[in-house]
């Protein structure tokens, strides 16, 4: 989600638009990975391992290099802002995460200023429409 709400101009722009071969920079990277930082710190909290997907990331911008990976290049989308690349990490996977951290009492200022951000630039409230742990059955 992070990538796609950093490239929204991009995204909204050209109809041809590929997040892994347009999108990609050291900036977004950054970015996603301290998304990622938050979610480890709750994974590990409640004992398990998180998988690290930027490592592929800082691979997929080296565009001479690592040609197995064209087929993630070449993927397209997101086609708009309303786009599952957006709307489902932030309804599902992004609000579970805020809401894990808040009972973990992990802070996750990142997760919470792109599910702003989302909100934002697709007019809704994604805080108040975004999954809660009661939903899944947890309870402090």
């Amino acid at each position: 989600m992070a990538a796609s709400l950093l490239n929204t101009g991009g995204i909204e722009r050209d109809s041809e638009f590929k997040l892994y071969r347009d999108g990609l920079s050291q900036g977004v990277i950054n970015c996603q990975k301290v998304v990622e930082s938050e979610k480890h710190k709750i994974m590990a909290r409640m004992g398990y391992d998180s998988i690290v997907h930027t490592d592929y990331m800082d691979q997929l911008v080296q565009y001479d290099r690592f040609p197995e990976l064209d087929c993630f290049r070449d993927l397209p989308g997101p086609s708009s802002m309303l786009h599952r690349y957006i709307v489902e990490d932030v309804l599902i996977g992004n609000s579970v995460l805020m809401r894990l951290g808040e009972l973990l009492e992990i802070p996750t200022p990142t997760v919470k200023a792109l599910i702003q951000i989302a909100s934002a630039v697709n007019g809704e409230n994604y805080f108040e429409k975004g999954i809660r742990l009661e939903d899944l059955g947890v309870t402090a």
